[in-house]
């Protein structure tokens, strides 16, 4: 463990006991997160080539560096192409080519011995990478189409991860922990936590309408405005390669992007390898043990398998695995 970290570790793990969140700056560097940025050019490269084969793309944008191109890229096509970079399936699978990102750039993020150091001080020295993580690719609000609430590429409303379990998790010690690819300043979106709110259980959470869901857009849900009290919000903005750790229970959301830079983070997810994940059809894995070393993933070849095999069952058995906590009987939810 980094020796300032390891100096710091208790006020660290105090301050996240307290607020629900934690920055820890300068975990990661310029040579933990080019290689991402590397392999995602390469992704989008051959996504926009093949959309362009297909003439289902006005430009194809080659003129751009990278976060550029994919700040135009989205501009024309909104959030429809954003699960081609995720590396977790939607909440539902559709069939054996739903697209999934599995390289080892972003496989060796997960893995990160700095980050992983961090990590162990909030749940400990047995660490599984949780399957349910999130990618946001957020490009100046103003270049959107028209209607996009995204949240993957537009603002994130207001709600704690811990919707996304069932109760039956709710003793697992999920860790949310948001990666700061670049920087991230109020006027480019940065997360607003509530300080606190972690003590106050779960609180209502409203489905996505029901419009954006037929267009097959898992833009979420959120807790209703009504019991957001935005005087008790602060903003949390960050460096790239800093970190927010957040407690699963943490209220949390996005401003918009109103800079002229997208705005790139990761929320990946992290439990206790002898605790339940939360989703026992999707793979969890071990990305470090003290106890038993020979248990920890790798090499990012068997972590790609092991998405691949759950695809097929799942695809095989039909089975959706949803466990979102939403209350859409909830008066508070209903359309206005």
């Amino acid at each position: 463990m980094d020796t300032q970290i390891e100096k710091h570790k208790n006020i660290v793990a105090d301050s996240f006991r307290k607020n629900g969140y934690v920055v820890v700056s300068g975990v990661l560097n310029k040579e933990d997160i080019n290689p991402v940025f590397n392999e995602y050019s390469i992704v989008l490269d051959q996504l926009i080539s093949g959309l362009s084969r297909l003439g289902k793309l006005k430009k194809a944008y080659d003129n751009l560096l990278f976060l550029d191109r994919m700040s135009q890229f989205i501009s024309e096509t909104g959030s429809r192409y954003h699960k081609n970079f995720e590396s977790r399936f939607p909440y539902e699978v559709l069939d054996e080519n739903t697209p999934i990102h599995l390289g080892p750039a972003i496989f060796n993020l997960m893995r990160n011995k700095k980050l992983n150091d961090v990590i162990e001080i909030f749940i400990g020295p047995e660490i599984s990478s949780n399957p349910i993580n999130t990618l946001r690719i957020k490009p100046p609000q103003q270049i959107l189409p028209e209607g996009t609430i995204h949240a993957g590429v537009s603002e994130t409303p207001w709600h704690q991860d811990f919707v996304n379990y069932p109760s039956e998790a709710e003793e697992t010690q999920i860790l949310t922990v948001w990666i700061a690819m670049t920087d991230s300043t109020e006027e480019m979106g940065c997360l607003r936590v509530i300080p606190g709110s972690h003590k106050s259980g779960l609180d209502t959470h409203c489905p996505a309408d029901d419009f954006y869901k037929k267009f097959n857009q898992s833009v979420g849900g959120g807790i209703p405005e009504e019991l957001i009290n935005e005087k008790d919000a602060v903003s949390v903005p960050v460096n790239a390669g800093d970190v927010i750790f957040l407690h699963r229970l943490t209220k949390h959301a996005s401003l918009p992007n109103f800079s002229n830079k997208l705005r790139w983070s990761f929320d990946l997810r992290y439990h206790p390898t002898h605790q339940f994940s939360g989703h026992p059809l999707k793979p969890s894995w071990v990305t470090r043990s003290k106890d038993n070393p020979s248990t920890e993933i790798k090499d990012w070849k068997i972590w790609a398998r092991m998405w691949r095999d759950a695809q097929s069952q799942l695809v095989k058995t039909k089975q959706v695995p949803i466990y979102i906590q939403y209350s859409p009987e909830n008066p508070l939810c209903a359309p206005s």
